[in-house]
């Protein structure tokens, strides 16, 4: 029975528990009750009406909406931050058989709603739950919970999709690949209207391209390539920032690609896809989409002028947040107000015990094949870089000057690249020496430490979320 189970293959495991726990998470996760949700539902909606890039009216940038509209999506607004407050099902069970009124038309303004960021995001992981929304709304007049509660299973749906294909793919590493995919704070992500929700699973999936092209013996060809370019594309078209993950196409030898001509074309093609995708973008937007004070904030110059001071604020900012970072990386649910079995200093535990787990995971989890020195220095630079350009946006956007830490940085912006971070860990080896004693590195029996890791640490994320949100 046992040896019957460990043939499972890995993405099969995930794509069983990634589903059941994931409808879990999007049903008791209250309405709007994940960072920057309400916001994502305004850009979900308001593309499935077909209106594509916002209007700009004086000095206010949005678009009109039903005024039902506004209050369905803001009634839960009094749950963010104060974990005395409940929320009742009946209200819920209410909000979702009340209609959205299309009489009454005003203008959301993305500057009065709290994030306006997510107004420049490009559409690419709002196209599907829009459609989604779309396709209900010309059959029945929903209810924006309705709604809400499509484009969450949708999104869950299509980043399962992504994420069964990276594990499957990927070469190296799939028990890794399945332990950051189920890792609450990922799964609490997946299952919402986030943008995080596709980045992840895109994300995940270009990493496990990488690797396969890195890894198996293949030479490279024109539909590889043609596949990186759609992936380049799609990543940028969502999050921009994190197309720095294909600096790890370095990790690729030269070998594959049967001449440097070939590869340094790639390396070309790649940046040059991002760019003109991105300014094509921006070209459609040309709307003003600051905040109004960034005046406030610390600038780029500022870090040029003075880099050893940006460093010591960085490392400062580490130091005092660690633990924060930590548990907004493993699992801190709601509005980063709810962590994991609701007291930060057993998620501090509960969190380092599971990235404990990972790196032992990411020791054992290994086959024939070989990843190089040189492979592992260029995903530590990849990851490093980004580490840094996370820091450097929230400290030139968020933080205000004179600050001594670096306000509004997460632990969950990692989650999109921690296949590239763990590789490093990757062991050639068969064996290891611990205080001269060796040990047998075997990767047999790994799934009966993943798969009950993975199934506790989700149940407790599921009753966190019930007894924060419902039980007094």
């Amino acid at each position: 029975m046992i040896n019957k189970f460990r043939e499972i293959p890995p993405q099969k495991i995930f794509l069983v528990i990634g589903i059941i726990f994931g409808i879990i998470f999007l049903i008791v996760t209250p309405p709007f009750q994940v960072p920057d949700e309400e916001v994502h539902f305004y850009k979900a909606y308001t593309l499935s009406e077909g209106m594509l890039t916002p209007e700009k009216v004086g000095n206010e940038t949005g678009y009109y909406v039903s005024q039902s509209l506004l209050y369905d999506t803001q009634k839960f607004r009094y749950l963010r931050f104060q974990p005395e407050h409940k929320v009742k099902t009946n209200s819920i069970i209410f909000s979702l058989e009340t209609p959205i009124n299309s009489n009454n038309l005003v203008f959301l303004d993305y500057h009065n709603v709290g994030v306006p960021i997510p107004i420049a995001y490009p559409p690419i992981p709002y196209i599907i739950p829009a459609l989604a929304m779309g396709l209900i709304s010309f059959i029945v007049n929903p209810s924006v919970l309705f709604l809400m509660y499509i484009g969450r299973l949708v999104n869950l749906l299509v980043w399962a999709i992504l994420i069964y294909l990276a594990i499957k793919i990927t070469p190296v590493h799939k028990w890794v690949f399945v332990l950051l995919a189920l890792m609450p704070m990922t799964l609490f992500q997946a299952a919402s209207l986030s943008v995080d929700s596709f980045t992840m699973g895109i994300c995940f999936l270009t990493i496990a391209f990488i690797f396969k092209l890195s890894f198996k013996e293949n030479n490279i060809n024109k539909k590889d390539i043609l596949i990186l370019l759609i992936f380049t594309l799609l990543i940028t078209l969502s999050k921009p920032g994190y197309v720095i993950i294909l600096m790890a196409l370095l990790m690729i030898p030269i070998v594959k690609f049967r001449s440097k001509a070939k590869k340094l074309i790639l390396l070309m093609l790649v940046p040059l896809t991002a760019f003109i995708s991105n300014k094509v973008w921006n070209s459609l937007l040309v709307l003003d989409t600051t905040t109004g004070g960034s005046g406030r904030h610390n600038s780029f110059y500022s870090i040029i002028a003075d880099p050893i001071n940006f460093i010591n604020i960085v490392i400062n900012t580490i130091n005092l947040k660690f633990n924060f970072y930590l548990v907004t990386f493993v699992g801190k649910f709601g509005w980063l107000d709810t962590p994991l079995a609701l007291k930060t200093s057993i998620a501090v535990y509960l969190a380092g015990i599971y990235l404990g787990i990972i790196i032992l995971t990411a020791l054992i989890d290994k086959n024939k094949l070989n990843v190089s020195l040189k492979q592992k220095i260029i995903a530590f630079s990849t990851t490093a870089l980004l580490a840094i350009l996370i820091f450097v946006s929230q400290y030139t956007s968020w933080t205000a000057k004179g600050a001594t830490i670096i306000e509004g940085v997460q632990g969950r912006y990692l989650l999109p690249l921690t296949p590239l971070i763990f590789i490093i860990l990757y062991n050639n080896k068969d064996k290891i020496s611990i205080k001269g004693k060796k040990i047998n590195l075997s990767p047999k029996n790994i799934s009966l430490l993943v798969i009950p890791v993975v199934l506790v640490y989700l149940t407790v994320s599921v009753f966190t979320i019930i007894s924060r949100f419902y039980l007094t």
